[in-house]
Formats: C-alpha cells, structure tokens, sequence
C-alpha cells in the first residue's frame, strides 16, 4: 500500500470515530427528554455543542478527486493479406489500455500491421486525432434547413499522420501492393476507432505515391473491402492514348513526312508518361528523319500488357539519291511503372533462344524467305548469335546513339524477333517463337 493510502485510511477512522461519539451524545440526550424538564434538556445540549469540535463534520475526507482514466482492453481486428491470396484476411488482437488519442495505442496497432507487412518496420505515427462532427449549430438554427432533412449527420473522421518512411515503403510496390498497404491499414483503423473516414498523410503532407496522390479521406466502399476483393497485379496501369504526326525539327527536313506516334495521357504518374512521351518522340524522329531523305512514311501498333507495353513502328524511307524504298522498323518496350525502356535479355532467357533458333523451333514471317537462306544470315551477318540477342532493343545497355542489331516485340502469337540486314537481303528479317519468359 502506498504512503498515501495509509493517510487516507487514517483519516476516515478519525471521522468515524467523531460520528459516533456526536451519535452517543444525541442518544443520551433522546433519554434525558423523557426523565428530566425541558429546561434541564436545554442545559445540557449547550453543555454538549461546547465539547464537540466545530470542525467535526470536515474530519471525513472526501472521496479524491485526481482524474485517473480507468485503464481497458480493447479487441480489435488486424487486416492484412496473407501470401498468394486474392483477398483480405483478419486477426483479433488484444489492445492492453486501449486509449482514443494515444500515440502509443497507435504505436501498438502500427505494430501488429508491421507483422504481417502492411506497414514496414521503420514506419512511425508522427500525429494522431480524432475529430468528431456533431450535428451543425448552424443546421439546427436554421429552420428550413431542418425541415428539409438537410441537418448535418453526426461523423468521427481519424486523422492520422506517418513519417517519411511510410511513403518510402509505398513506393517500392506496384499498384496493387499499394492497394493492399492502404485498404488493410483503413480498415484496422476505421475499425478499432469505429471511424467513418479517415485521412492519411506523410510527414505532415498529403501522401504521394508513384501511382496516385491522396488527398481525400478513406472510406471503406472506396476501397471495395465489402467484397474483400483487390485489384490484382495482372490488371493494366490507367493510361489514354492519342496520335500525332511527326514533325521535323530544326536541323533536318523530310519534304514528304507522314510519321504517327502515339502520346500518353492521364497516367496517374505524371513524370513517367512525361518520360515516356519524350523518348517515343526522340527515337522516332532518330529513326524517321534524317539528312538527305526525300520521304517517311510510318505508323504504330501496340501490345499491351499489364505492367508494360510494346510500339512497334512500321514504315519506309525514300533517299533523294536513290529511287527505291527501305523498309524499316523499330521496336520500344516501356515499362510503364517506371518509364524505362526494357531490352530482351531483361526479360527473356536468351540461351533458351539460341537454342530454338538452332534447333529450327521457329517461324520466318518475311516474304521470299526460307530457313535454309535464314540460316546463311546468321552465319554471315551474326556469327555470335547469343551476343547479338544481347544487345537486341534500345534500352541502358546500349547507348543513346547506338544502333541495336535487331529489335523483339511479344504477341499472343510468341516472340518476335526482327534482324536487320542489308537491302539487298531485304532491310529486316522477322520471325516469330516461343517466348521463353524469365522466371
């Protein structure tokens, strides 16, 4: 027991004590009513008032008057998404001393979410608050308002506020991991704090990520957790798509310039489709424009899939020294997360593709061309053939004003490689084989 308890005890059998003996007191005088005159009654309740201290009734303490917040446990729901699942699953955990606006009962749920790696481990609350909207002053004095039903419902919005870490840790997901992160950290807090929305910021800032800024509150049925469903890594990133016409630039003209490229537009990311936008024009005007031609002609298809995309322009140039069109074309892989442009040995095994071309797994799609003649190009124009695969496509591996030996593209068809050749070969041999993907 603590040294204040005991004086507190003290203290009230102090007080006891005085009642009891100011009750023996009145109870003796009840006797002398009925054996002894009113006069002598009088006499002795003065002769009473004078023994009993004036103070007597403030003896007994009141009960102490410290705010102590009874301390609660509070059983609370972690949602996460366990490895390979499609949608959410939950953990009922206990909260020791759970309290509203507590950093640390903050910190303890951060804690159980970390577990399962929603959030990571260097994650922090910086800010937590709630803020609870009644129904409005001005709404209930304004009569019509309220009689049309318009009052303003009550509502608990959280306010919680992460450090830098967090959006780092966003950052290095894809869409649908972001996805993840978001909905199961909404839904533990909304939740355990019975929130209707709740904002999460960054280091005191609006949260940015590489695929969307979030300036509004989160609520569940935004998040679709009703279904307890998400969206996967196969769906495809948001993007628009229009055409345009090449134009020439300031050094070099083509008198008859027909060139279409596609322009990216409201991608979620503004410097990759920046990014993105920039390159497809410098590669373009690279390939199609340049000193002494007379015309360029060319257009674009696209092959899309989730997280990247192939344009593979198709077209012909004119010299003004010759009379005879080359054939041309040109392949970019983009990887729309990031902007970059991918080359093949980054995502196909190459080896695996020596081995097809050798083995004669293949099939030529160029016109007046068969394997026998396919074979003698290689021979002659890529006696290292696994070397040259390696340095097929524009991307980090090569430099910015070098020219790759061939180009590859992917359909649902399989892989496409194109080799270039000489004119007279027929400026570019395409074939298309299976597409050994990397695991």
């Amino acid at each position: 027991m603590s040294r204040r308890g005991i004086m507190s005890g003290r203290g009230i059998m102090s007080g006891i004590s005085a009642m009891v003996m100011l009750l023996a007191m009145v109870t003796l005088l009840t006797v002398m009513l009925v054996g002894c005159g009113a006069e002598q009654v009088l006499e002795a309740t003065n002769e009473l008032q004078e023994t009993v201290p004036e103070d007597a009734a403030q003896t007994i303490p009141e009960t102490a008057s410290e705010d102590i917040s009874p301390k609660h446990s509070k059983q609370i729901e972690i949602y996460y998404w366990a490895m390979m699942s499609d949608h959410a699953e939950k953990e009922e955990v206990t909260i020791e001393d759970f309290q509203e606006e507590d950093l640390q009962t903050v910190a303890k749920v951060l804690g159980y979410l970390c577990s399962h790696n929603i959030v990571s481990i260097d994650t922090k609350v910086e800010e937590f608050y709630i803020e609870q909207a009644s129904d409005s002053a001005s709404g209930q004095a304004s009569d019509s308002a309220s009689n049309q039903g318009s009052k303003q419902k009550s509502g608990k919005t959280l306010h919680l506020d992460l450090n830098k870490a967090f959006a780092e840790y966003l950052n290095t997901m894809g869409s649908s991991g972001e996805q993840i992160v978001l909905s199961s950290l909404v839904n533990t807090f909304l939740d355990a704090w019975n929130g209707d929305c709740i904002y999460i910021t960054s280091n005191g800032k609006v949260l940015q990520t590489a695929h969307k800024t979030y300036e509004e509150a989160f609520v569940k049925s935004e998040l679709n957790l009703a279904g307890d469903e998400l969206e996967k890594d196969a769906e495809e990133i948001h993007y628009q798509i229009k055409s345009c016409d090449l134009e020439n630039d300031d050094t070099i003209s083509v008198p008859s310039l027909q060139v279409k490229y596609p322009v990216f537009t409201e991608m979620y990311n503004g410097d990759v489709q920046e990014t993105i936008n920039q390159k497809i024009v410098e590669y373009v005007g690279r390939f199609f424009v340049a000193e002494g031609l007379s015309a360029a002609v060319g257009d674009y298809e696209l092959y899309e899939n989730a997280r990247d995309i192939y344009i593979v322009f198709r077209g012909t140039t004119c010299s003004e020294q010759t009379d005879y069109e080359t054939k041309k074309i040109l392949t970019l892989h983009f990887d729309l997360e990031t902007g970059s442009l991918i080359q093949l040995n980054e995502v196909m095994d190459v080896a695996l593709i020596v081995n097809r071309i050798t083995e004669g797994d293949y099939t030529i799609l160029s016109d007046d061309m068969d394997k026998d003649s396919f074979r003698k190009i290689l021979e002659e124009d890529y006696p290292d053939l696994q070397e040259s695969l390696e340095q097929f496509d524009i991307g980090k591996g090569l430099s910015s004003i070098s020219v790759p030996p061939g180009y590859s593209f992917e359909t649902d068809d399989g892989l496409h490689l194109i080799f270039s050749v000489s004119h007279e070969k027929g400026d570019y041999v395409e074939i298309v084989t299976k597409a050994p993907v990397l695991p």
